[in-house]
C-alpha cells in the first residue's frame, strides 16, 4: 500500500470518528431534551422500601384512581411478574392524571401507547408521571423492559371514557380500578347547625386514627419515619408551622415532590397529596401531629389548632407536589 492510499483510508476513519461523535452527541441532547420537556421522571435518592413495606403504603396498598378535584386524579399502580394493579383504569376525558408508579419484585417499564408517558419502574422505587387524556378511547399499558418468561402476558389498559359515560359508570360503582373517591367537602365546625329533622351531625374526625390509616405506614407509627425513604415528624412538624401556618395544609393536601434536609438527613422522594380526605380528617390528622410525640412542646405560643375550614380554604389553588416543594425553599426550609 503506497502512502497516498494509507492517507485516504486514514482520512475516512478521522471522518467515521467525528461521525460517531456527533452523533453521539445528538442523541444525548435528545435525551436531555426527552426528560426536560416530556414529564417523565423517576426518584432517585429516595431510598429503597421492601415489598412488605410497599403494601402498607395508603397510595399502593389499595392502588387505582382517585379523583383529588375537578378534572385531577391521582393514580397508584403496583408492577410486580407479571401483571399491573390494577390492570384496568377508568378516566373522563380531560382528566389530568398523576401516575405513582413502584414494583415489587424487579425492574418493570411503564409505557402507555399513544401517550409519551414511558417509565422505568424500579424495585422499591417511587416514579411517576404526568398526563392529560384530551381524546376518549383503550390506551393500552405494557411493560417494556423484560422482567421474565411471561413477560409478554404484563399488559394493562386505560379507557378514557366520554364524561357523561364515566359519571354514569362512576355512580353505578362500576368505573374500572378507582381507589375511595373524593368526598363531599363537609362544612366544618364553622358549618351552621342542620335544620329541624335532619340527620345527627358526624362525630368529630379522631386524628389518631386517620394518622394510623393514612400516614403511619409511612412516617411510622412514632413520628420516626423510615431512615432514607420518609422523612420524620416528631419533632419536626412545629418546625413547619412556625415557618408558615399556612405551609402544612398545602403539603396535606397537594403532596410534596423535592429534596428536603430533616434534622440533618436527606430525602428525595414523593408524598402524594391527600386531598381525597375530609377537610374534618385533614384538619383532625393535622392537630394531632402538632401534639404527638412531644410537638407541643416545641408549638409557638400562638399556635392556632386547625379547622376544616382552613383545608376548605386551601383547596382548588391546582398547586402540584413540586409547588409546595418550592414554597418549602421560600419559606427558608431546607
Amino acid at each position: 500500500m503506497d502512502e497516498s492510499q494509507h492517507e485516504v483510508i486514514a482520512r475516512w476513519e478521522r471522518r467515521w470518528v467525528v461521525f460517531g461523535a456527533v452523533m453521539l452527541l445528538c442523541f444525548l441532547a435528545l435525551i436531555v431534551f426527552v426528560l426536560a420537556t416530556e414529564g417523565a421522571h423517576i426518584v432517585h435518592g429516595g431510598g429503597r422500601l421492601t415489598p412488605a413495606e410497599i403494601s402498607q403504603v395508603p397510595l399502593f396498598s389499595n392502588p387505582g384512581a382517585t379523583r383529588l378535584s375537578t378534572g385531577e386524579f391521582q393514580v397508584g399502580i403496583v408492577a410486580q411478574a407479571f401483571s399491573f394493579n390494577p390492570s384496568a383504569i377508568d378516566l373522563p376525558v380531560g382528566a389530568h392524571a398523576r401516575f405513582y408508579l413502584t414494583s415489587k419484585d424487579v425492574l418493570h417499564g411503564f409505557m402507555i401507547e399513544k401517550t409519551n408517558v414511558n417509565v422505568e419502574v424500579i424495585p422499591g422505587e417511587l416514579a411517576y408521571a404526568d398526563y392529560v387524556f384530551t381524546r376518549p378511547g383503550s390506551y393500552h399499558v405494557v411493560c417494556n423492559e423484560y422482567c421474565g418468561i411471561n413477560h409478554q402476558d404484563m399488559i394493562g389498559v386505560i379507557n378514557v371514557l366520554p364524561v357523561a359515560q364515566y359519571r354514569q359508570k362512576a355512580a353505578a360503582g362500576t368505573a374500572a380500578g378507582q381507589a375511595a373517591p373524593l368526598q363531599a367537602v363537609p362544612g366544618g365546625a364553622e358549618a351552621a347547625a342542620p335544620p329541624a329533622g335532619a340527620r345527627p351531625a358526624a362525630p368529630a374526625a379522631d386524628g389518631s386514627k386517620v394518622y394510623a390509616a393514612s400516614c403511619a405506614s409511612c412516617h411510622g407509627p412514632d413520628g420516626q419515619g423510615h431512615p432514607g425513604a420518609f422523612p420524620p415528624l416528631a419533632g419536626h412538624a412545629p418546625a413547619l408551622y412556625r415557618a408558615g401556618r399556612g405551609y402544612p395544609i398545602d403539603v396535606v393536601l397537594y403532596g410534596l415532590h423535592g429534596k428536603i434536609s430533616v434534622q440533618g438527613k436527606s430525602y428525595d422522594n414523593v408524598m402524594p397529596g391527600w386531598a381525597q380526605l375530609s377537610d374534618a380528617d385533614l384538619a383532625a390528622v393535622a392537630n394531632s401531629i402538632m401534639h404527638a410525640w412531644g410537638n407541643d412542646s416545641s408549638l409557638p405560643s400562638d399556635y392556632r389548632p386547625y379547622t376544616a375550614q382552613d383545608f376548605a380554604s386551601a383547596r382548588g389553588r391546582g398547586l402540584s407536589a413540586a409547588d409546595v416543594h418550592a414554597e418549602r425553599a421560600r419559606l427558608g426550609l431546607p
